[in-house]
């Protein structure tokens, strides 16, 4: 039986796509500690669930320059959130988003670990900490972002070249402010 690898023939699909750059996370928590009126979510687009994580995709509108993006939310050890429809009337971002590490919703939240029945609790006890965009709220321990698309005018049409580059600067930056913010790569 021949084993030998596929030619890189154009033609025939076999051709390699080159490896998409790692996605940076941020710490959320930390951002919208220093800068409250960071993000203003337009809507959430997706939620992903699964045991104890969250993910979210939502388009919101950047604090620097007031870019339009998608951003990707990681929600570490997530034990309670509601995802509520976008205001109707929201034309520019919408409320920003609130980080809280003390707040009402927070005063009675259980160490135990949900979905277990009460037979798992969290240890060592875990800090929750709120995340709310507009309507909606995610209750858990910890938020990263990532940026769907860091490079959002590579393909831009119908923007002149002088608007484009003038928010191209304000767009790095505030990726150069976020740098502070960057979460360490996960190791595989």
């Amino acid at each position: 039986m021949n084993h030998s690898k596929p030619e890189n023939n154009p033609g025939s699909g076999s051709a390699s796509q080159p490896a998409a750059p790692p996605q940076v996370s941020y710490d959320l928590g930390a951002m919208l500690k220093e800068n409250p009126r960071l993000y203003h979510v337009l809507r959430v687009t997706t939620a992903s669930t699964s045991y104890l994580g969250l993910g979210l995709r939502a388009h919101v509108s950047f604090g620097f320059g007031h870019l339009s993006q998608f951003v990707l939310i990681d929600c570490v050890n997530a034990v309670d959130f509601s995802i509520r429809p976008p205001n109707g009337a929201t034309l520019m971002g919408g409320p920003p988003m609130e980080f809280y590490e003390q707040h009402p919703r927070l005063e009675n939240i259980s160490q135990t670990v949900p979905n277990t029945d009460g037979m798992e609790v969290f240890n060592p006890p875990v800090k929750f900490t709120l995340l709310v965009m507009d309507k909606s709220y995610v209750i858990a321990q910890h938020f990263m972002l990532r940026i769907e698309n860091a490079d959002i005018f590579k393909d831009a049409i119908g923007m002149d070249e002088k608007r484009r580059q003038r928010q191209a600067e304000d767009l790095k930056r505030g990726l150069d402010w976020m740098e502070k913010f960057r979460m360490p790569a996960l190791q595989k």
